[in-house]
């Protein structure tokens, strides 16, 4: 949870993918060919792990589980104090406020 102008910010979902293929091109717009055991499929999988892989289509996969989104929300006022209050006995409500796009995109750029 993050304050930002006296509001209280949280993440309430992720986008998570299991996998994910990349094409790449050159200048002109040809495909560039990645085939297994070519230097940038090593040099990702040198630096990424071994879940980089070059594909038949001539392209990169990534067969591991990415988070490459999130949504977040903004807690009331009342909301946070009983996030705040969570570690004592009771039920609290949460309410989550929408927050606008304009102020998204500020935020963003400090997560």
């Amino acid at each position: 949870m993050s304050e930002s102008a006296g509001k209280s910010n949280v993440i309430v979902a992720l986008l998570q993918i299991a996998s994910l293929e990349y094409e790449f091109f050159d200048g002109s717009g040809d495909k560039i060919a990645i085939t297994t055991g070519s230097e940038l499929e090593n040099l990702l999988k040198a630096r990424h792990g071994a879940g980089w892989s070059a594909t038949e289509n001539n392209t990169l996969r990534i067969n591991k589980p990415r988070f490459i989104g999130y949504r977040m929300a903004q807690l009331n006022e009342v909301s946070y104090g009983n996030v705040k209050s969570l570690g004592q006995k009771g039920m609290y409500k949460i309410e989550l406020i929408d927050i606008p796009a304009e102020e998204l995109r500020r935020l963003s750029r400090w997560i």
